[in-house]
């Protein structure tokens, strides 16, 4: 996102809970140990 902001952007948030995702959020699909967030982004995108 260089040159811009975020706000240029249309973000309005961001979170890696697929649950707490809403309009105009980005949503981060982190791996981990005890889980995966990208098992997560269909969730987030139907948000």
């Amino acid at each position: 996102m260089e040159g811009s902001s975020y706000n240029d952007a249309g973000i309005t948030g961001l979170t890696c809970d697929s649950r707490k995702v809403a309009p105009g959020f980005l949503f981060a699909a982190i791996p981990g140990t005890g889980d995966d967030g990208r098992r997560y982004i269909d969730e987030a995108l139907a948000r």
